[in-house]
């Protein structure tokens, strides 16, 4: 059985850590803990995908170059995303029904030629039009209706969505470009469509676009779903089109905060993070601030290095602070908000940072003589390489990042925002901490559930989705070492769940020790340590349905 991820959601405290609600997430073991696009033959060496897809998934049409995924407020249905081109990608959207225990079943798809993303496979998906490098979908307020920017079509199309089943039907599209006898209506400043968010009252839809450098601004029908564009703001002004923005060049991100006061863009290829106050009547945007990776001398713009490669950001639910996932060194930005002037700041950042020889799996691999150049106002984190996703837990208390071949959770201080990292996961771990998961190689979608039973993860390069669900959790960071060399560890089981957990407790390289415990429980077991451990131990609790959740605890002295 594969070992799975332990991603915790936490509270840190500066007197004793706490678990949110008792609980990590660990991914279920078997087709439960992953789906994988139809079609790929894992024997066949020359399918690029093969070599990176997960062992072990489910299957579900629709799947290829898998991209975003997004939760419905009911908690009913998970969506993907999947882009591509002419003749890679399924470009569309996947319904998938989640149940209870958070696992999914896939429902349906909607792609642009009507296949699942193979050539030739029309007809197992329905068919709908705007859809070409469908990037990222955003649910209205109500749940009725889905929204989805594409950059191949330049457009944006929207969808009802049957409650009862998740289905979704197409019902109308706006584009950049449009030609004769269309279906769509004429839209302007949606070149590379990428990014897209619908306002807290569900007035207003807005778009980034990557090469229109452009957030553009839609009213919403409450009634038909229907789209109409009033107004862009972009990096040139689109010659009079648009009102003139800064540092919105290769714009991809977009998101409102949930006081519907602010409108937020990342771009990473600007390195950028914008902000803008949004009129709540029209849905205008004025801009508001700017951070840029390099800003220059006398700008409008203050310099954040970390943000170089801006890929993607979220807000706190308590609208307090906007984090911010980088890929080019591998950074996860905190950024305070003032929710009365809607500014940022940055107020901290983490960073990737390879294993050191006592860290690393493997030291003739991993070991570095030269420790990494942290950027101003970072600290080191692990497994955040090539940062591309980050999303917060509905309670505030944990984010977690995806990008490159691995995940990243940490533990939130509601009251500051300041995050210390808890868990990691690796399609190949390199840290010992870290947990081997499946199914994140090239993670770029990362999204938790409302009920705090799930996390779920789209990964392009294996055209896959991967399931992580409430696990129990390891508590303790330091323990105190006994004359015979054990240690005791704090576990807690989740009340989410509603279940027993149950399993093995042990240190790596040691004999383990079981564990039975109640939904919101806590209890200390005692586990022997290696002889070879000084000053931390990796901590792994083990359940029958899942692998591994690791923990790296600090080794005080009798």
């Amino acid at each position: 059985m594969r070992s799975l991820l332990v991603l915790a959601a936490v509270l840190a405290s500066m007197v004793a850590p706490a678990v949110a609600n008792g609980q990590s997430f660990a991914q279920p073991s078997g087709e439960a803990g992953c789906l994988l696009q139809t079609g790929i033959d894992l024997g066949d060496e020359d399918d690029g995908y093969a070599e990176y897809a997960p062992k072990g998934c489910g299957r579900a049409s629709g799947l290829m170059n898998a991209r975003s995924v997004v939760v419905s407020a009911d908690q009913r249905n998970v969506y993907v995303t999947s882009g591509g081109g002419a003749v890679t990608g399924a470009n569309g959207v996947v319904t998938l029904a989640r149940a209870e225990d958070g696992t999914l079943t896939p429902r349906g798809c909607v792609t642009a030629t009507g296949g699942d993303g193979r050539i030739g496979s029309d007809g197992l998906c329905a068919r709908a039009d705007s859809l070409r490098g469908a990037s990222q979908l955003a649910l209205s307020p109500d749940g009725r209706f889905a929204y989805v920017a594409a950059s191949g079509s330049n457009g944006v199309s929207w969808f009802e969505r049957d409650p009862a089943t998740g289905a979704l039907s197409a019902k109308g599209c706006v584009k950049h470009t449009f030609g004769f006898g269309e279906r769509c209506v004429a839209g302007y400043a949606l070149d590379g469509a990428a990014g897209i968010a619908v306002s807290p009252d569900g007035k207003h839809v807005y778009v980034a676009a990557e090469r229109s450098g452009a957030v553009s601004t839609f009213t919403r029908d409450a009634t038909s779903g229907a789209l109409t564009e009033d107004g862009c703001v972009s990096d040139t002004g689109s010659d009079g089109q648009c009102a003139d923005g800064t540092a919105l060049a290769g714009a991809d991100g977009v998101l409102v905060s949930n006081d519907g006061a602010d409108v937020y863009v990342t771009s990473a290829q600007s390195g950028s993070v914008t902000g803008y106050r949004r009129d709540a009547t029209t849905g205008a945007l004025t801009p508001h601030g700017c951070l840029l990776a390099d800003a220059p001398q006398g700008g409008p713009c203050t310099s954040v290095s970390a943000l170089a490669g801006a890929q993607t950001g979220a807000i706190s639910a308590d609208g307090h602070t906007l984090y911010v996932a980088a890929s080019e060194a591998g950074t996860l930005v905190t950024l305070a908000r003032d929710p009365a002037a809607g500014t940022l700041a940055a107020v901290g950042c983490l960073q990737n940072v390879p294993p050191t020889r006592d860290e690393s799996v493997d030291p003739d691999d991993y070991y570095e003589d030269d420790e990494t150049e942290l950027l101003p106002g970072c600290l080191g984190a692990r497994a955040l390489d090539d940062a591309r996703a980050v999303t917060v837990a509905a309670d505030g208390r944990a984010v977690f990042v995806g990008g490159g071949y691995s995940l990243s959770a940490f533990s939130r201080n509601a009251e500051t925002g300041v995050l210390s990292q808890f868990g990691c996961i690796e399609s190949d771990p390199t840290y010992k901490a870290c947990a081997p998961g499946r199914g994140i190689e090239s993670a770029n979608g990362v999204a938790a559930s409302a009920d705090g039973r799930s996390l779920y993860v789209t990964s392009s390069l294996s055209s896959s989705v991967s399931v992580f669900t409430a696990s129990v959790a390891i508590v303790s960071r330091s323990a105190r070492v006994s004359r015979a060399r054990a240690i005791r560890v704090a576990l807690a089981c989740p009340r989410v769940g509603g279940g027993v957990c149950a399993g093995e407790l042990r240190a790596l390289g040691a004999t383990g020790t079981r564990y039975r415990m109640q939904a919101g429980v806590r209890r200390t077991v005692s586990v022997r340590l290696p002889r070879r451990a000084r000053r931390e131990a990796v901590i792994v609790a083990r359940a029958p349905h899942t692998g591994d959740v690791r923990r790296l605890i600090a080794l005080r002295k009798r």
